[in-house]
């Protein structure tokens, strides 16, 4: 008997979204037509018709909203049974390891989809999914990426934590598009706050600090959706001028952090999407998973004391 959802969804059923899964004879619809036709029209239509509640799912990542994009998704898994569940993040969870280890066979970046882009990410689901053979149950296991920079991501976090068993897993540092500033390193603005400091250079050597990457919503919410508050460490120089001016030149790593799901501290989030995660993990099991920051991020500063 399959496992269900309990009958009490956390999204008032405004109309029950169509089940566009892969047993829906969604290709029945272009079964009649020329090949080369058929595998246009396929390519076009694939996200959307194998995406439960597509249209909106799709439309929210053209958008490049992934607050909505995260809302939509869960709204189709709502009150789905394990396997419907299983294979629709089993989906989402390839894509992204095929763009981490193919990203220049895909004309992307090395390790983000830049935000314009967002309204092709549809066209590159369909065509892994018009092309390639899914094996849905090997989606979830760990690779040495496992992450690629899209408004996917937290929706990859959540498949694996499902149904990862608990795996570590890999991103690079460069997909998660942080936007940080220099007042957001504490080892920086502790020196610049300090009026001992005087003219000089300081040099920094894994200099520890912490981020809240809601601190920076929206323009973080990808990685936010997926790590929320991390530490890591700063190495590098800084310059303080005799007229207050300062610059900064240098890198930081991320130290790996644990994904539980837990979006309590999240306040941005709808109450209603924190309880829908918890019974997701209530009803199919769930293992808490590590996540590596692979390789570190340069940054450079300049500004007045």
């Amino acid at each position: 008997m399959p496992v269900e959802l309990p009958p009490t969804y956390v999204y008032p059923d405004g109309g029950t979204p169509v089940t566009f899964g892969l047993d829906t004879g969604w290709s029945d619809e272009v079964a009649a037509t020329p090949d080369y036709i058929r595998a246009i029209f396929a390519i076009q239509t694939a996200a959307e018709k194998m995406t439960l509640n597509g249209p909106a799912v799709w439309a929210a990542v053209s958008a490049s909203n992934p607050i909505t994009v995260m809302d939509e998704v869960c709204k189709g898994l709502s009150g789905q049974n394990l396997i419907t569940v299983r294979t629709q993040l089993a989906m989402h969870c390839y894509a992204a390891f095929t763009m981490a280890q193919n990203p220049e066979a895909k004309g992307l970046g090395p390790y983000k989809m830049e935000a314009e882009r967002n309204k092709t990410l549809a066209t590159f689901y369909g065509q892994f999914l018009t092309v390639n053979s899914i094996n849905w149950t090997d989606s979830f296991q760990a690779h040495s990426v496992d992450f690629y920079g899209t408004p996917m991501m937290p929706i990859v976090a959540i498949g694996y934590w499902l149904f990862g068993g608990g795996q570590d897993r890999n991103v690079h540092i460069g997909s998660l598009g942080l936007t940080m500033v220099a007042t957001d390193f504490t080892p920086i603005t502790d020196i610049l706050n300090n009026a001992v400091n005087g003219a000089g250079t300081y040099q920094l050597q894994s200099a520890p600090f912490s981020y809240n990457t809601f601190n920076r919503a929206p323009l973080d919410l990808p990685a936010a959706g997926m790590i929320g508050r991390v530490s890591g460490n700063l190495t590098g120089v800084l310059t303080i001028t005799a007229d207050g001016g300062y610059s900064f030149s240098g890198s930081y790593t991320l130290i790996p952090d644990l994904y539980n799901a837990d979006m309590s501290n999240r306040s941005w989030w709808q109450e209603s999407l924190t309880t829908f995660l918890g019974s997701l993990g209530d009803a199919f099991g769930h293992t808490d998973h590590k996540i590596n920051f692979l390789d570190s991020q340069s940054v450079e500063f300049t500004g007045n004391r």
